[in-house]
């Protein structure tokens, strides 16, 4: 039997890996990350938030495949509304679908700046 990859799986995947990022880069006990999962119609994935109590600020990445596309979507913002508003998706970064690692340093740069 072949099992082909969910694009979930890969949004998994991903999030596994920058949460690892966070913990190994976080240079404070203030900061907390939580994850939320994340779903607009065919688009699944996961949001991270990255909290900073020290300075008191809130970093929010969604990551999630492109309904159009087989391109990784990376939504960003710095609110906490609930779920992302249109600026959101307007400014949000596509990736290809092998760009793993490009998708790891644009999300893990973000919450850490």
């Amino acid at each position: 039997m072949r099992i082909e990859p969910t694009k979930l799986l890969l949004a998994n995947g991903l999030k596994d890996i920058i949460l690892y990022r966070l913990n190994q880069t976080s240079n404070t006990e203030q900061s907390f990350a939580y994850v939320e999962t994340y779903q607009n119609g065919r688009e699944q994935g996961y949001t991270i938030t990255l909290r900073n109590n020290e300075i008191n600020t809130r970093r929010i990445i969604t990551i999630s495949e492109c309904r159009n596309s087989d391109s990784i979507m990376v939504y960003t913002e710095n609110t906490a509304n609930q779920g992302l508003d249109e600026e959101s998706y307007r400014n949000g970064k596509s990736f290809t679908k092998d760009a793993y690692k490009e998708v790891i340093e644009h999300c893990t740069e973000y919450l850490l700046s």
